[in-house]
């Protein structure tokens, strides 16, 4: 899941732990902005330490899955397995909808029953794209 998310997020990249746009505060393999590192209390780290340090992460990484996870469980619960106006709803694909767009806009879409506006990216670009990452096991502490 993991790996499918970083091509997502930074396969045009040749070292995919140094990616990041010009002036972006989204950093790293897994592009994870600057609201993210301070849900898991890593924003105190620089670009620099950040690039050259793989294992941080992919520890960042796995506390923030943990903490979408707690924060979506209900809708989680409510939308698995559901198939919703053409659209498979998965706990790792809401999950990485939500690591694209923060929980809030696709739980809103969610609970539209996925019509409406489609959450976006800080790009502009439809993050229903994530659910194809739909029917992982994250191996979450349930």
């Amino acid at each position: 899941w993991k790996s499918n998310l970083s091509g997502l997020e930074s396969a045009n990249y040749p070292n995919p732990y140094e990616a990041r746009r010009e002036g972006s505060e989204y950093w790293g393999k897994y592009q994870l902005g600057t609201s993210a590192r301070r849900a898991i209390k890593m924003s105190q780290y620089t670009w620099e330490e950040w690039k050259s340090n793989p294992q941080l992460q992919e520890a960042a990484m796995r506390f923030w899955v943990d903490i979408l996870y707690r924060d979506l469980k209900p809708y989680i619960k409510k939308y698995d397995g559901k198939f919703l106006n053409g659209w498979a709803i998965t706990e790792s694909g809401i999950i990485a909808m939500s690591h694209n767009t923060g929980p809030e806009p696709v739980k809103k879409w969610l609970d539209r029953g996925c019509y409406g506006e489609v959450p976006c990216d800080g790009s502009g670009r439809d993050a229903t794209r994530f659910l194809i990452l739909g029917n992982y096991d994250l191996e979450i502490s349930k």
